[in-house]
């Protein structure tokens, strides 16, 4: 029971969090979009490098250090090509948070199979996080007030979900 209250806990802060960066992405949208490319660039390179230290810690070598070598030399190639990073943030944010809406729909599934009663309410805010995140990937050219836009709307509408999901325990 205890580890039920931590999960529920853990998810409404998981969702105020989501919220909270939502909102600050919609009051900054400049600093906001130059954060986000920095962080997207920053983490293919703190990636590739966790990657080969965990296959050379496990003595596995071959396609996993590989993909790590790949992913740091991408990274680098971003860091230092910042036109780049800009021209792909969109992308990178629309497929992240379309992997979290799809996570999402499945949980509120899982909620509605289990006879909890708000599990449409999930269900919808999943929904339109999913909407909000094909429009990143299928318009990625609208440019960099667009993105601010769409992903502080998908992290609100992800942000609310959580929440929903831990009100649900």
């Amino acid at each position: 029971m205890k580890a039920l209250k931590r999960i529920k806990y853990w998810t409404l802060f998981l969702g105020i969090l989501y919220i909270l960066l939502g909102i600050w992405v919609f009051r900054t949208p400049e600093e906001s979009y130059v954060t986000l490319t920095i962080l997207f660039s920053t983490l293919f390179l703190i990636n590739g490098i966790s990657e080969i230290l965990f296959y050379i810690s496990k003595n596995h070598y071959g396609w996993g250090i590989a993909g790590g070598i790949l992913d740091v030399l991408f990274g680098i190639f971003l860091l230092s090509n910042p036109d780049v990073s800009f021209t792909m943030l969109p992308l990178y944010v629309g497929f992240v948070l379309l992997l979290q809406s799809a996570s999402a729909i499945n949980t509120s599934l899982d909620l509605k199979n289990l006879g909890f009663k708000h599990w449409i309410w999930l269900l919808l805010f999943s929904i339109s996080a999913l909407i909000f995140s094909f429009v990143l990937i299928c318009y990625p050219d609208l440019g960099a007030f667009t993105i601010v836009i769409w992903t502080a709307l998908s992290l609100i509408s992800i942000g609310i979900s959580k929440i929903i999901h831990s009100l649900n325990y």
